[in-house]
């Protein structure tokens, strides 16, 4: 399989370092060969995502940051058809309900524990199997799973 890019978009340097420290511990022992490229907003993750054209394969996303918010940019990625895609990283529990219309994969406490992201992960990965087709219906993608078309 091609490598598998995770962008890690967290606001505070110490929390995206030992955040993409165990994301690479845990991807690592499931043997899956992974990039992770961290950000420190949302603004330099939309700019490098729009420059280089970069479609990442998994978004770890701090919620509350200055600027745009994880959530603000959350839904723009949901505009642009990424789905299942989100994991919401917060600390507060309170902003985890304002995220469910991005309908993300998973919401992670801070400080986040190794445990619970590592059954967040391993719930990515196990999507990251399913192809799927991207269509067009009223100027948004849509994703559809191969295995749920039947006719085309």
């Amino acid at each position: 399989m091609s490598t598998y890019w995770v962008a890690l978009c967290e606001d505070e340097a110490v929390e995206r370092g030992q955040i993409t420290d165990l994301c690479q511990d845990i991807v690592a022992a499931q043997g899956v060969e992974t990039e992770i490229v961290p950000f420190a907003s949302a603004g330099a993750l939309r700019q490098t995502a729009e420059e280089k054209r970069a479609a990442f394969d998994l978004y770890l996303l701090d919620i509350q940051m200055e600027g745009t918010t994880g959530l603000e940019l959350a839904r723009q990625l949901y505009d642009q058809g990424v789905r299942d895609r989100v994991i919401f990283i917060t600390g507060n529990p309170e902003y985890a309900l304002a995220g469910y219309d991005a309908q993300p994969l998973h919401y992670l406490l801070k400080p986040v524990s190794r445990e619970r992201l590592e059954e967040a992960l391993g719930r990515a990965l196990k999507k990251r199997g399913m192809q799927t087709v991207l269509f067009q219906r009223g100027g948004k993608g849509v994703p559809l799973p191969l295995g749920e078309i039947r006719y085309l």
